[in-house]
């Protein structure tokens, strides 16, 4: 189901989102393309001309949240294993995904809130972009359209700081 394959697609909620692969969630799209005929899996894949067809159906989904999680549609963009494990080769990808997204209304401080055992964790899009993906081009994208690593989420900072390469470090610190 669409449902499924986001949960393979997107990072595991409570626990660390820079676990597991892309085997079963590539398995499943391979078995079935039309997965993406969900908008939130389309999302999730980085399968932007799916997107956009979902889009010219009706753009208040770029603004809505749903899906397995409830998640606004841009942090299943941002959260995706696709985005973070295929850096090199989806990020362009992710990027138009996710500048199409915002074009069609969707926020750039979208979150979702994790219930990790320390407490409810504010998780950004931002956060998702650079501190779980290190993808500079999406959280370019991100911070040209107003995400602040200011609010009170704690993860963006925290997180794109542990990347071995600071590329996102250097555009989130000056917002």
């Amino acid at each position: 189901t669409p449902g499924d394959f986001m949960r393979a697609a997107v990072v595991p909620i409570g626990a660390d989102h820079r676990s597991g692969d892309l085997r079963e969630a590539e398995r499943m799209l391979r078995a079935d393309p039309s997965l993406v005929d969900d908008f939130y899996a389309a999302c999730a894949a980085g399968d932007v001309a799916a997107v956009r067809r979902h889009l010219a159906r009706d753009a208040s989904l770029a603004r809505s949240s749903g899906g397995p999680h409830g998640w606004p549609a841009i942090c299943y963009a941002t959260f995706s294993r696709f985005l973070r494990l295929e850096l090199a080769s989806r990020e362009a990808d992710f990027e138009q995904l996710v500048r199409t997204l915002l074009e069609h209304g969707a926020d750039a401080n979208a979150s979702w809130t994790s219930d990790d055992p320390w407490g409810p964790t504010r998780e950004t899009a931002l956060y998702g972009a650079a501190g779980i993906a290190n993808s500079e081009a999406v959280t370019r994208v991100l911070l040209e359209a107003g995400a602040s690593p200011e609010l009170p989420d704690g993860e963006t900072l925290y997180h794109v700081a542990e990347h071995r390469d600071h590329r996102c470090l250097k555009l989130v610190l000056p917002h």
